[in-house]
Order: C-alpha cells, then structure tokens, then sequence
C-alpha cells in the first residue's frame, strides 16, 4: 500500500514547468486571470452549510493510500454447456391433491394504469424509463469543474458543490425515490442519468454522483487513479467480473464502465463513515416505472399437445432490469414480478393446470420452461455473462440455466408454496423442490430435496441431467419465505 501526497500528481510532474506556464498563461486568456478563475470556482470555507463539509474538505487535503484494484470471481468457475441433452419423455404420474389457482382480473386492470406522477419546477429533465424528471440544479452546480487533474481538483470541486444550493437536488431524489418506490440500484440509475445530464466529462460525472451519494448517506468514496476519478462503492452484496478494491477489511465496487483493472489506485481518508449504510441492491419490491405494456405469446407443446401463453409485460421494466449488474444470485431468485405479468401469466397457466393433480401440475410447469425459450449462453446472446431476472426469462426468445431456475423457482414458489433451493455447480444450475415424491435428490439439513431441472428437456421432476446425477452441488441457495 502507496501514499499520495497532495500535489504528487501536479501538472508540471507531467507536462514540465514550461508547458504549465503556456496552460495558465491559455486560462488566463479565457478566465481573465487564474485567481479570478480560483474565486469563481472555490467558494471561501465559511460558506460552508456544515462543519460535516469543513472536515471532509480537510480530509481531502491530506494524504491518500494506494490500493490495487482487482477483479473480483466470475459467476461460474467454469464454461457453461454450449447444448442442453434432451430426453425422451416419460408419462407424469398424476398424484397428489387436486390444484385451483384463481387470479383477480379487476385488480390485474387497475394495476396497469397506477403509476405515480410528481411535478417539480427545475429547468434540468432526466428521462428515466418512461418518466420524465426536472431537477433544480443551479448555474453553481453546472459550471463546477474538475481542475486541477489531481487531488486539489477533487477537493476544489467538493467545495463548490458544498457551497451550493444542492440540498433542492437531494429533496427531488428523495421524493422520486419514496413515490416511485426505488431501490437503492433505482436511486444510483437516477442519479447516473442526472450527472450525465449536467456534465459531458466523466470525471465531473462521478465526483457528482460522488457528492450527492455521500449526502444521501451512502457509504460511498471518491478514488484517483492516473488523472481519472472514480465513485467506489460500498454494496451488501457481493458483485462477479466486477473491479474493486479492499479498502480496511470492506470491498468497495466501481460501478463505471471503465473502471481500472489492477491499477493503483488513490482513496482519501475515512470520511463520516458511522452515518452511512452500504447500497443494498436486492428487490424486496419494484420500482413503480411508467407502464407500457406489450403483449407476447409463448408457444410450447407437451405430450402431443400445443398451448399457447399470453402474458403481458412492462416493456420500461425489461429495461430498467438490462441496467443490473451481476450481483449474486439470490437478489435476483428472490425478487418479485411485476404483478401484471405474473396474472397475465397465471391467467393463461390456469386453463390448462387447474383440475390436475399436484405432482402433474407442478410437471407441466417444470416443461413449460423447459420448451417455451431456446437455450444460449450469455455470453453468445450477451458477449457477458447476465442473470435474469424472472420477466426478462419470459421476455427473451433465449435463456439459459440460471435463468429457467428464476422463472421456475418463482412460480412454484407463488403457486404452490413449496419450499425451494436452487443448486449451483461450476458451469450450471437446477432447483430442488421439498415434495414427497421419489427421485434424485439431496439431504439438506434433516429434509430431502427433489430435483427438478427446468433446462433439461422432457425431464420429468426426479430426474437430473446425467452429468450432474449424484453429484453435489458447489452451493444451496433457498428462495426467501
């Protein structure tokens, strides 16, 4: 671990004491004279709104550590399967109590047209995902720049913000935030789209998303590597093929597109650190985006037999889920779906589940999944690896196995209320269902967990992919009560 000195990273390190004269003598030119420039841009300390901004301007000034950045595991240890076997298909035993969902159609419609509306007066307006956001943000906050290129510049710019009418900016997110029901990914996308708005350079874009984050109480750092500064994140949860760094026993995240892969890389002193809580990026609830619903008709055929599913689905839902990092898995096997879908959906299952037994029901769900998408890797569909999460599975004409183990585990979860554990190997994923029914399974804990995998085509549930009969998964993951 390094330290940096303010001043370590000057311009005349980099460009000779000759090439600095002509730089001042060039903003000079534009500003009048550089100490007109240093007073239109950095506010004398008593206009500081708290002594809380007094001590982090003063933190900001003495030295920083160097800390490596690294890239944290992928999801899988190993390539997932590049072709799924199928098998021939056996006749499902029709055992086990007789099943009836009902679904509330008046609720489903009054759902679709629910959605929040709140009017600010600002002249700045944020698109995000259907809605349309105005935001006061001042000329102060507008013409802050970051200059000079090291850690005097990232302090010059904390003190104009700091000395700003920024508060407004925090009171509109806080009520976008409450109104629209947002997760803390749904805050850090607002405020994302906000400084892409206000700034062109992605320095000035993080040290704003920087300023507002730690004002909202996150736990969030400022970092410097080369003459680029990066926001670094604290998160609950853990992130793959992610960069970041260990910063005293914690990891904190970048979130930028181009963050530095093992670099050395510059972070100031602890700054406020008991008033603030790490980003929790689960979805115990969605987020109340515009509604634009679309219809798609699924099409899969079983034992002979051709069905076709109607649901309907919100296309600003799909595509505020494509913004999701890879974070661990039980955020997105434990999320809900957007109530409209899941009726539309259930509305359509029920025709042709209702009056069968339990086991033949809980099978018919288990083949719809299996043959209603085509199988691809992410990284062929992608060019990355992606989770998705339940809606996006039914939205995409493909998917691969992590992905059917959402959708499935989902509805089996909702429908049946059956006790359910995803089984995570090196390059796959299947579920595991607490049902007295014979088959492969597992003992966890004093109860044995059937198999059912929702990739393995024509797989009856009992029955694992050859390569993975009997053999332990790396990890049990139990969807939440």
């Amino acid at each position: 671990m390094l330290l940096i000195k303010v001043g370590d990273q000057k311009l005349s390190m980099l460009f000779g004491r000759f090439s600095l004269f002509v730089f001042f003598c060039i903003a000079s030119s534009v500003y009048g004279d550089f100490e007109k420039f240093h007073k239109q841009f950095v506010p004398p300390i008593q206009q500081f709104q708290s002594k809380k901004d007094l001590k982090i301007q003063t933190e900001l000034k003495k030295e920083w550590k160097g800390y490596k950045s690294i890239k944290t595991a992928s999801l899988y240890s190993e390539m997932k399967l590049q072709k799924i076997p199928k098998r021939e298909q056996y006749p499902v035993q029709n055992v086990g109590p007789l099943v009836f969902i009902q679904t509330d159609e008046n609720r489903t419609r009054s759902l679709e047209y629910t959605t929040p509306e709140l009017m600010f007066n600002g002249d700045t307006s944020v698109e995000f995902f259907g809605s349309k956001f105005y935001f006061s943000v001042n000329t102060i906050i507008k013409e802050a720049r970051f200059y000079p290129y090291n850690q005097d510049g990232i302090a010059s710019y904390f003190s104009v913000l700091a000395a700003s009418d920024y508060q407004e900016i925090l009171k509109e997110i806080k009520e976008i935030q409450k109104a629209y029901k947002l997760n803390d990914w749904g805050v850090y996308q607002l405020v994302n789209k906000l400084s892409s708005v206000i700034y062109k350079q992605e320095d000035e874009k993080e040290l704003f998303q920087w300023f507002v984050f730690q004002k909202l109480g996150y736990d969030i750092k400022v970092a410097l590597a080369g003459e680029h500064v990066y926001s670094i994140y604290a998160i609950k949860q853990k992130l793959y093929d992610a960069i970041k760094i260990r910063y005293q026993k914690k990891d904190y995240y970048f979130l930028s597109a181009s963050a530095p892969s093992n670099t050395l890389v510059y972070v100031h002193n602890e700054i406020m650190k008991k008033d603030t809580r790490s980003f929790d990026f689960s979805l115990k609830e969605l987020p109340l985006l515009q509604k634009n619903y679309k219809v798609k008709m699924i099409e899969f055929e079983e034992e002979s037999k051709k069905y076709k599913i109607s649901l309907k689905y919100n296309q600003n839902m799909i595509d505020f889920y494509k913004t999701y990092p890879q974070v661990e898995f039980s955020v997105f096997l434990n999320a809900p779906m957007e109530e409209v879908t899941y009726n539309s959906l259930v509305e359509s299952l029920k025709d042709h589940i209702n009056g069968m037994k339990t086991n033949k029901a809980l099978n018919f769900l288990l083949h719809f999944v299996q043959k209603s998408f085509g199988y691809k890797r992410d990284i062929e569909q992608f060019h990355k690896e992606k989770i998705m999460f339940a809606e996006e599975t039914l939205f995409y004409q493909y998917s691969d196995c992590e992905d059917r183990v959402v959708l499935y585990s989902y509805l089996v979860k909702k429908l049946f209320d059956i006790d359910v554990y995803a089984l995570k190997y090196s390059n796959y994923m299947a579920t595991a269902l607490y049902i007295p029914l014979n088959g492969d399974g597992f003992m966890i804990g004093s109860k044995k967990y059937i198999v059912a995998d929702p990739t393995y085509i024509n797989a009856n549930i009992g029955i694992s992919m050859p390569m993975y009969k009997g053999k332990r998964p790396q990890e049990y993951i139990r969807l939440q009560k």
